[in-house]
């Protein structure tokens, strides 16, 4: 489920939106367009629908700010992560080839 796309289907402008998470419209927009890049195994996951459901009803009810809507996205990453570290970049892996001769930076096997 998508946050921007739920939050627009609650009368909420994609300026609106923006202005919430520190973005620009034109993010926004790519977002309820479905045209941002969005890994469905998460998109589609119940804790994810479940987020999603309880940041727009917080929004739109006033009781939730922006703050508590990002520190709820930020659970719900860890939560996946804590399944396992490379569950949610899996299949970017392969664009990854090659990063270990970079010092400094990703050591993948």
């Amino acid at each position: 489920m998508r946050l921007a796309r739920a939050l627009a289907d609650r009368d909420f402008t994609q300026q609106e939106v923006a202005d919430h998470f520190g973005v620009t419209q034109a993010v926004v927009s790519q977002y309820v367009s479905g045209d941002a890049v969005v890994i469905d195994r998460i998109a589609i996951h119940p804790k994810t629908r479940e987020t999603v459901n309880q940041i727009v009803d917080g929004f739109a009810d006033g009781e939730l700010n922006s703050y508590d809507a990002l520190a709820e996205m930020l659970d719900l990453m860890r939560e996946f992560e804590d399944r396992d570290p490379m569950w949610t970049s899996r299949p970017m892996l392969p664009r990854f080839r090659g990063a270990a001769s970079w010092p400094g930076r990703w050591h993948l096997p």
